[in-house]
Formats: C-alpha cells, structure tokens, sequence
C-alpha cells in the first residue's frame, strides 16, 4: 500500500479546494516533528491543520507561499 502526503489548501470565503501540493520528499520523522501527533498516529494519517508555526517550519521543504488572509491549510495522507 503506497501512502501519499500533501499540503491541501482550501478557500476561506467558500470552503473550496484550490490546491494541493504532493509532500512525499519530506521524510516522516520530519513531518512528525512539525505537527506532533498523538501516540495512535505515528504515520500521520490523520489531517493536520497548519497555522503559521507548522509553515514556517515547512518552509525549507517545500515552495509554496502560504497566505493565511484567503486559504486555510492542512496536511493531508492518502492511499496512492
């Protein structure tokens, strides 16, 4: 089973998805730092949302200009 991650980006004003960004180069320990999930999700699974703390932290990773006034962000995993 081929697991996918990215960065998803939706809409503040209408809640539509306007992005995603495939984030499968940053290695997992990496991810885990940047969001700390709780013990049931060590493969990060779930979707985390990311404020600014988690972009600032992504920024060396990926090249994605993150505007917190129109969108809001998450991180999010699928079967590939």
């Amino acid at each position: 089973m081929k697991i996918q991650r990215m960065v998803s980006w939706f809409r503040l004003d209408t809640e539509a998805l306007a992005g995603e960004l495939v984030v499968d180069h940053i290695p997992l320990d990496t991810l885990r730092s940047i969001f700390t999930p709780p013990p049931t999700d060590e493969l990060l699974y779930n979707p985390y949302d990311i404020q600014q703390r988690e972009a600032l932290l992504l920024a060396p990773w990926i090249d994605l200009r993150f505007e917190f006034a129109a969108y809001s962000y998450q991180l999010d995993c699928f079967q590939a």
